[in-house]
């Protein structure tokens, strides 16, 4: 009987070069199927915002200073944003959001402080509202911050015909209220940029102004 001969085994060489291959290959396999589901969830995100306008950089704002203007930080810009949007969503006028940003930019230059000062050493925010008066809310809350403002203000009879900054004082009684004069045109030029775009967001995220 003829023999029969077996088919030559592969070499190590060649068995460790095809395993190599295949893991290689399964490895491009799961970061591809990783991007796909990344891009698929970035797609569905991006599909279910309001509006690209909500999601677009939103115009630099500047202080004036006595070397020209100095332009606010990301932080403060997202502040002044919260209180134009906080005084629209409430059904408040620009006027409002003036007001509110200027005191806002005097009392903590629109950062949420989380302490007072000698005069006021329980003053929490942007507002620097004294826990003594506001203990009830969350001064450090910038939409619970800027409503309770906002709520102090409506109570001053005629507050829309007085000077801004007497009528900040009204709700602030500040030791040296002539300072919050010096915000009153730059809060003005931020809320001007800023309303159309609350007034945007809010109306593309179905938001209705809830009055005061």
């Amino acid at each position: 009987m003829a023999r029969t001969e077996g088919r030559p085994g592969a070499s190590p060489a060649l068995l460790s070069l095809v395993t190599a291959t295949v893991a290689v290959v399964g490895v491009w396999a799961a970061l591809a199927t990783v991007d796909l589901a990344d891009a698929e969830r970035s797609e569905s995100a991006t599909s279910g915002r309001a509006t690209p306008t909500c999601a677009a950089a939103t115009p630099p704002l500047t202080t004036p200073s006595q070397i020209g203007t100095i332009p606010l930080s990301r932080t403060q810009i997202e502040n002044a944003e919260t209180i134009v949007a906080t005084a629209f969503d409430t059904g408040r006028t620009p006027d409002a959001a003036t007001i509110a940003l200027a005191t806002a930019m005097q009392e903590s230059t629109l950062l949420n402080v989380p302490h007072g000062d000698e005069v006021g050493p329980d003053s929490r925010g942007l507002f620097q509202q004294r826990l003594r008066y506001f203990g009830h809310i969350d001064v450090m809350d910038p939409i619970e911050a800027t409503t309770a403002f906002l709520d102090q203000l409506d109570d001053v009879d005629g507050w829309e015909e007085l000077p801004p900054h007497q009528a900040i004082q009204t709700v602030q009684r500040a030791a040296h209220p002539e300072r919050y004069a010096d915000w009153i045109e730059p809060a003005r030029e931020w809320t001007e940029q800023l309303w159309p775009r609350a007034a945007t967001c809010a109306a593309a995220a179905g938001f209705a102004s809830t009055g005061p």
